[in-house]
């Protein structure tokens, strides 16, 4: 009865270490690989406002990314769904959003911009292509849908 107590024991621990090696392992390949892939989105409020005959044009920020070393993978406008005063002059609440390396992350925080995960909000944000801008970035609206300006 011993014997076999003791062998059930050496069982489970054989089989926890497997899971705990298979685990780590798991892991560990699944790091290295995201790692040097990894992506992270920014945003940055347009500053554009109400009545306003502007063209949204995440252009010109790209440019600013671009300029400081900071690699542009994609843009896209975005609103992020609050309720806004409804006044000529007043924000539009009109933000661009940018893929960048997740590298280059710090730099484009230090030029103003914010990490899309640290935003409050963030799961409100929508993605549509810039109109006029020649973009067409990761739109979860369906154009017929998208926000007339």
């Amino acid at each position: 009865m011993v014997l076999v107590r003791a062998m059930e024991v050496r069982f489970c621990c054989a089989v926890y270490a497997l899971i705990l090696i298979g685990g780590i392992h798991t892991a560990m390949a699944n790091s290295s690989g995201a790692a040097n892939a990894a992506t992270v989105e920014i945003v940055r409020n347009s500053g554009l406002k109400q009545c306003g005959d502007e063209t949204p044009s995440p252009e010109t920020f790209a440019k600013l990314l671009q300029t400081n070393g900071v690699k542009v993978l994609s843009s896209a406008c975005a609103s992020d769904g609050a309720m806004r005063l409804q006044v000529c002059g007043a924000d539009r609440g009109l933000f661009y959003v940018y893929e960048i390396d997740a590298a280059a992350l710090p730099k484009a925080l230090e030029l103003g911009f914010t990490d899309m995960r640290q935003q409050p909000q963030a799961a409100r944000f929508r993605k549509f292509a810039c109109a006029g801008s020649g973009q067409s970035g990761g739109s979860v609206l369906n154009p017929q849908n998208a926000p007339s300006r």
